[in-house]
């Protein structure tokens, strides 16, 4: 991920059990590599909890931010995602990461995500008491 993102999120557990993703300020032509053609990204978060002692994984939240890249466009402002977790005590909770580059026009959206170009990653993993 490091490769194609240049901008560091922050992840965070609270006492009450609530996940915290932050992203700060940016713009997207220097904090992200974008193919040819891309004129929108997606940032696509996947959470979930997973019982070791069962080998069973639940989705907890999948939730997807969009954004137009344009030429001399503004910074994107900085986002937080809250997500309630404290119906998983006793789990591990895992929050997945991955960019979509779309080539996009009135009529249709094309994922130009490649085999050999397709930024995805675990960014945290927390265990709940």
């Amino acid at each position: 991920m490091l490769d194609y993102l240049f901008i560091d999120p922050v992840i965070s557990l609270n006492k009450k059990n609530e996940l915290k993703i932050s992203f700060p300020e940016f713009d997207i032509k220097r904090a992200l590599v974008l193919p040819e053609k891309c004129n929108a990204i997606v940032f696509k978060f996947h959470a979930f909890s997973f019982d070791f002692d069962q080998f069973e994984p639940t989705e907890i939240k999948d939730t997807e931010w969009e954004y137009d890249v344009e030429y001399k466009q503004d910074a994107i402002p900085a986002k937080t995602l809250t997500i309630k977790c404290w119906e998983f005590i006793n789990r591990s909770i895992f929050v997945g990461f991955t960019i979509l580059y779309l080539e996009k026009n009135s009529c249709w959206s094309n994922v130009l995500n490649e085999i050999d170009f397709n930024p995805a990653s675990i960014l945290a993993a927390f265990q709940l008491y």
